[in-house]
């Protein structure tokens, strides 16, 4: 039997996880079917080898924080938790679904499938993910050298606390030896990166969670959040109901022609932005510093198009 590669691998563990949870409960027998017409199976087996089966279910447990349970008395196989509430969460969560989208394209043996799903870029960086990862693991310190959009590159010793995806964009939260403060870079601004051999600890009164409780995004303040007030159209709406900005948001009024949420987060640059993306389907009630601040930039908008340039 060939050496089977790392990610044909993965792709073997989300496949078992998958077939598990879509039966509900399935026999090994029925598993043993399934994994003769799967296109993961390379070299046409007529059944999945019981070793090679417990391999896979103890690897896709640990993954992806799943059990994978036996019912003896009717010898079927079933995850606990399962179905569409199956329990993944964070890392665990992402990654799953990552990878199931994957595995369900290599599955549908057909190229126009293929080609007619496409992914959105992601900027580089996402090389060093494995690095940091072992680093959060070890608690080993990281060099790396940064390079700000207008700066020249620095130099910095970081004890990384956590990573974080926004926007297509993945970032490192850390305290930096340099800075003597806790800092959060972009990976795709990080030219090189190494792990060295000191180690670092994590002060217990370090939440790597809680720098993001209170804002949107990944622009970190010591402000204190705000009560803020936000009238949107009712076209719009809904888009905002059904993914969320921010943990905080509420909505206290609805009407056929506007709803009325709010936020209780520290209004960064990041949540102005994406309130402004919204242009006139959104209005800023309060607070009045905020509002102001929106209607000041309204009135540079209004002075630049207001210019008759051809």
């Amino acid at each position: 039997m060939k050496k089977t590669s790392a990610s044909t691998l993965f792709n073997c563990y989300i496949w078992l996880v998958e077939v598990i949870n879509a039966s509900g409960e399935i026999t090994r027998g029925e598993i043993d079917r399934r994994w003769s017409a799967s296109v993961l199976n390379e070299e046409n087996e007529g059944s999945l080898p019981e070793r090679t089966f417990h391999r896979w279910r103890v690897a896709a447990e640990e993954l992806f924080g799943v059990n994978i349970a036996c019912n003896r008395s009717k010898g079927t196989y079933f995850i606990e938790n399962g179905g569409d509430n199956m329990a993944l969460k964070g890392l665990h969560s992402w990654l799953f679904n990552a990878l199931s989208v994957n595995s369900m394209i290599m599955e549908s043996r057909d190229k126009d499938v293929q080609q007619s799903i496409f992914f959105e870029e992601i900027p580089a960086g996402q090389k060093y993910l494995t690095i940091i990862i072992k680093s959060l693991r070890d608690k080993r310190k990281l060099e790396i050298v940064h390079h700000s959009f207008g700066k020249e590159p620095n130099t910095y010793h970081v004890h990384p606390y956590c990573l974080k995806v926004f926007k297509q964009r993945w970032y490192m939260l850390g305290y930096v030896e340099e800075k003597k403060d806790i800092r959060i870079f972009a990976l795709d601004r990080i030219e090189d990166l190494r792990q060295i051999e000191e180690v670092y600890i994590v002060p217990s009164s370090v939440d790597p969670k809680k720098y993001f409780d209170n804002i949107y995004g990944v622009g970190l303040s010591q402000k204190k959040p705000e009560r803020i007030c936000v009238k949107i159209n009712a076209d719009q709406v809904d888009y905002f109901l059904s993914l969320p900005l921010h943990r905080s948001q509420k909505l206290i009024k609805r009407t056929p022609e506007y709803s009325v949420l709010e936020f209780n987060l520290v209004p960064n640059f990041e949540f102005k932005q994406v309130l402004a993306s919204y242009l006139s389907q959104v209005e800023v009630l309060s607070p009045k510093k905020l509002r102001n601040e929106f209607k000041n930039e309204v009135q540079k908008m209004l002075n630049i198009y207001s210019n008759n340039r051809k």
